[in-house]
């Protein structure tokens, strides 16, 4: 009985192992004019094929296997972010989106129609008692 435990705890090792071999990247995503954090940034590992958004606080948090990676940052208004990154041990990494400002052409709207005024028909009312019918 005695040996059976023992094997099972040899072998619980092996199931436990590559839950260790993980790290966690975490952090905020903000305006860096504002400094308000940002709501559905996406955060993606393209060597990993995988992603996270942040959360309604702008948080954001991802477990991945440690080594070197490159961190792809996007928001729709803002410019893209992309750095290099060694994940040995959890990592905290707050994160600064820059606005992308773009300037569109001028528009100008004219009205060419024509004013008209109509008239509106008199009507005449006439009221009816039982009475008089």
């Amino acid at each position: 009985m005695r040996n059976i435990g023992c094997v099972t705890l040899f072998l619980s090792w092996f199931y436990l192992l590559p839950a260790q071999d993980r790290v966690t990247l975490s952090g905020d995503v903000s305006d860096s004019f504002s400094k308000e954090t940002l709501l559905g940034v996406t955060i993606l590992i393209p060597e990993l094929n995988t992603g996270t958004v942040t959360n309604s606080y702008g948080f954001y948090s991802i477990s991945v296997p440690p080594g070197d990676y490159t961190i792809s940052v996007e928001y729709l208004g803002y410019q893209t972010l992309q750095f290099p990154l060694s994940l040995i041990e959890n990592t905290k990494q707050n994160i600064l989106l820059t606005p992308e400002a773009e300037e569109l052409d001028e528009v100008v709207l004219t009205d060419n129609i024509e004013r008209v005024n109509i008239k509106k028909p008199e009507m005449s009312v006439n009221r009816l008692l039982s009475k008089t019918v």
